[in-house]
This record gives structure tokens, sequence and C-alpha cells, in this order.
């Protein structure tokens, strides 16, 4: 019985808190409501790269990184041609050859731990700075309207076949002063 009356307070005390709370969201439309205030919060979405290869700096970053990579695989395309003359011209002993590809595979690891650093920082330098422009655009967008809860990314690619929510990647465009 002690058990019982136990259940039944805790149940109703439940219940209780659950109807006095003016906090009862429901879904309606990829709208959620705020019963309390009917104020309905929007989950939105943005193309962000139709935004960000419209932005300058990001276009020019780019063809500065196709550059870097460009002049890194002709120096790795040199060190594959040293490797494919050993292979096809050895005329030392087997133990010169090992140790002359050996070398060359050491030097070959070598750079290619040295690319993938240098434009991994080269990226940071570049793009981080038009990452955060972008960015701060969003966050001036979400403080004018008030009622969008989330932003998407709509960009092949990023996951999200289907977002019925309203496309914001105009207003960030115009945010950001681009076409």
């Amino acid at each position: 019985m002690k058990k019982y009356k136990i259940l039944m307070f805790i149940l109703i005390t439940s219940i209780g808190t659950i109807v006095l709370s003016n906090k009862v969201l429901s879904n309606n439309n990829n709208k959620i409501y705020n019963t309390a205030n009917i104020t309905p919060y929007k989950i939105v979405c943005v193309n962000s790269i139709e935004v960000l290869e419209k932005i300058p700096e990001y276009i020019k970053a780019k063809k500065e990184l196709e550059k870097i990579i460009a002049n890194h695989q002709n120096s790795l395309k040199e060190i594959n041609n040293e490797i494919e003359m050993l292979l096809f011209n050895n005329k030392k002993s087997y133990s010169d050859f090992k140790s002359n590809l050996m070398d060359l595979y050491k030097k070959r690891e070598k750079l290619q731990q040295m690319i993938t650093n240098d434009l991994s920082n080269k990226e940071k330098e570049l793009l981080f700075p038009v990452f955060q422009k972008f960015d701060l655009a969003l966050k001036n967008i979400m403080n004018k309207d008030k009622t969008i809860m989330r932003i998407d990314d709509s960009s092949p690619g990023k996951g999200i076949l289907i977002n019925i929510g309203p496309d914001i990647t105009n207003q960030v465009k115009k945010e950001l002063k681009i076409n």
C-alpha cells in the first residue's frame, strides 16, 4: 500500500509538471513552436559551396593552392623518374642497387610528408579567413532573424538529401555583398 501511494504521488507530480510547464514543443511543418509565446523556430539551409565559390578570396586561395600542388607534383615526378631509372638501368651490384633504391624511397616519403604539411598549413592560412567571413555572415543573418534555430548545409555531398526549410543562400550572398 505504501509503495502504491508513492507511485501515485510520483505519477501525479510528473503529470502536473508536464501540464503546468509552458514549454510544450510540437513539430509542425518543419517549425517548432514554443506554446508560451507562439514563436515559430525555423530550420533553414544554405548551399555553402555556391556561396564560397563566389567569394573572391576563396577563388584566389584555390588558385594559389592549385599552383602549390602542381609544383609539388613536379617534385614527386622527378623522384619517381629517378626510381624508374634506377630500376630499369641498374648496372650496379645488388647491395648498391638496394641501398640507392631505399634512399630514393625515403626521399620520396619525406617529400610526401613535407607536401602534406605544407598544403595543410597553406590551406589553413588562406582559407581560415574566408570561412570566418562566411561564418560571420551566417551569424549576422541569425541575429537579424531570431526565429532561425539551425542552419543545415545543403551543398552536394553534405548528407542532406531533402530540406523542407527555407533556403537562405541568397541572403548569405547578399550579406557578403557577392552575386
